[in-house]
């Protein structure tokens, strides 16, 4: 059993659950007689600096099993500190979260949502670039359910290696593979299976990268990949005014637990590889190309099923926690929660209920399902 410490935000985002494990593990409410005096004692450094230490030996066991070389901050009051990071790290991600959130819910019912997302590994830091690729992930808006994840239905998925060949027919302008030139290319690519589609309805493109969405607008003057931004800027232009209206452009934050940004991501991983590939050329793409390319990404697919089936059997015989346990921690008779998934590694995130943070004096408890 344990109290949980005082902050307050609103609306429901998601944490690594070793953020969160640490806040639980590490934090105890004082005492207080309403929940203003409890927000209020958070935001008091000299009074929360004096909680902490008064509670410090009860944490001292836990301190030295987790940092068995010594904890890297030796001061009393390194918890008030780390405490108060993880409260403004939470607020960032949350406000990121309602952004992007609410600009997807502007989006009507059927609207055409592609995820684009590109990557070098190294990307040139020690002077060599390693494997480059690109990924867009088209998918329609169906039904939303309050705030949790839209389920979009997929229609396609792109990927492929950043081409910097100017004689090959999937050249599309990049002349090194960078973070850069894939983000851009994955774009190019999304507009291109817009065009493809032939379709009117409204659509956005959602990207992580500033840099290539605001270089497509033409809100950036790029110094750099020329022939590229003005292909993305060519066909952004195009595909605004055959639908009629403008493509939106939504920023979604990489590697924020957004499951397209993430599919993105993989696709991006996937171009990496040896192939093959599912791509779109500049010119129209023939009933042939298209059925080729089509049987690429199902075959693809097929692959990828089997290799988790694979790899869920081989975690079970080896007594592994699958995916699908969790944790809970539930605060007193007030509904509120944390559920944690649990992966073969451990906890990997935590999705807190939208008045989660509003802490009250309840006891919470640790719930294993």
């Amino acid at each position: 059993m344990m109290h949980l410490g005082p902050f307050q935000t609103a609306g429901p985002f998601t944490i690594p659950a070793a953020c969160c494990q640490q806040y639980l593990s590490l934090v105890d409410a004082p005492e207080h007689d309403s929940l203003d005096d409890l927000i209020e004692l958070a935001f008091d450094r000299k009074a929360w600096r004096l909680h902490i230490r008064e509670h410090a030996s009860m944490q001292t066991s836990e301190i030295a099993r987790r940092h068995p070389t010594g904890p890297t901050n030796t001061h009393k009051d390194f918890v008030w500190k780390e405490s108060r990071e993880l409260v403004t790290d939470l607020l960032k991600r949350n406000a990121y979260a309602e952004a992007t959130a609410l600009k997807l819910a502007e989006m009507p019912v059927g609207s055409l949502l592609a995820y684009t997302d590109g990557g070098c590994d190294g990307n040139g830091a020690t002077g060599v670039r390693g494997a480059s690729g690109w990924g867009a992930c088209l998918t329609r808006s169906v039904v939303r359910k309050g705030w949790e994840d839209p389920p979009n239905r997929v229609l396609d998925e792109l990927w492929g290696p950043i081409d910097t060949d100017p004689t090959s027919e999937w050249y599309m302008g990049a002349s090194e593979g960078t973070n850069n030139t894939g983000e851009l290319t994955g774009i190019a690519q999304a507009l291109l299976r817009m065009k493809k589609g032939g379709g009117k309805e409204e659509a956005a493109i959602c990207y992580d990268s500033e840099y290539a969405a605001k270089c497509t607008e033409g809100i950036y003057k790029p110094k750099k990949n020329l022939v590229l931004v003005q292909l993305c800027q060519r066909l952004y232009s195009e595909e605004c005014e055959r639908r009629g209206s403008k493509v939106r452009f939504i920023h979604v934050k990489g590697h924020s637990g957004d499951r397209w940004d993430d599919r993105a991501d993989e696709l991006v991983q996937w171009g990496k590889e040896e192939g093959p590939y599912s791509r779109l050329r500049l010119r129209r793409e023939t009933v042939s190309e298209s059925r080729e390319r089509n049987a690429t990404w199902r075959e693809r697919l097929k692959r990828e099923k089997e290799r988790e089936k694979r790899e869920t059997g081989e975690r079970g015989e080896k007594g592994e926690v699958g995916s699908l346990a969790k944790i809970t921690v539930v605060i007193g008779d007030t509904g509120m929660s944390i559920e944690s998934s649990m992966g073969p590694n451990g906890p990997f995130v935590v999705n807190l209920s939208a008045n989660m943070l509003r802490m009250t004096a309840g006891q919470p408890s640790v719930v294993l399902t």
